[in-house]
């Protein structure tokens, strides 16, 4: 059953103090146990084994989560989602210009990339199914 705005904010707020509606660190509370998992569905928008898939695959040492590599591998997943949404909303601007930024960015970091090692680009460009 999906869960609207309203039934996951008193989902997760009944009973709660005041300081728990301006915590910063919202999102790690939603992921706490004695959450009910519907308002953890609804809050983290991050599908965490994916990211982890991701780093995974792309990744140089098992360490590595920050690489220009991982970092383009994961915009693209962004994008793919971004992109898919406004497929469904396309009158949705804030979002559009969220895209448009993110498309800046990952291009910002093939660029490094291409100037560092072509061979690497080339690679990441034929794993991630980009054009170029």
């Amino acid at each position: 059953m999906s869960l609207t705005r309203q039934d996951a904010y008193t989902t997760f707020y009944v009973d709660k103090p005041i300081w728990v509606r301006y915590n910063p660190r919202f999102l790690d509370m939603v992921s706490g146990a004695g959450v009910d998992p519907r308002v953890k569905e609804y809050f983290c928008m991050a599908d965490y084994p994916e990211k982890a898939a991701i780093i995974k695959e792309f990744s140089i040492n098992e360490r590595d989560t920050g690489s220009a590599d991982v970092q383009v591998a994961m915009l693209t997943h962004r994008i793919n989602h971004l992109t898919g949404h406004l497929k469904i909303h396309r009158k949705d601007n804030h979002s559009r210009r969220g895209l448009i930024l993110l498309v800046g960015q990952r291009r910002r970091l093939l660029n490094y990339i291409s100037k560092k090692s072509y061979a690497k680009y080339q690679e990441i460009v034929k794993k991630l199914g980009l054009r170029k």
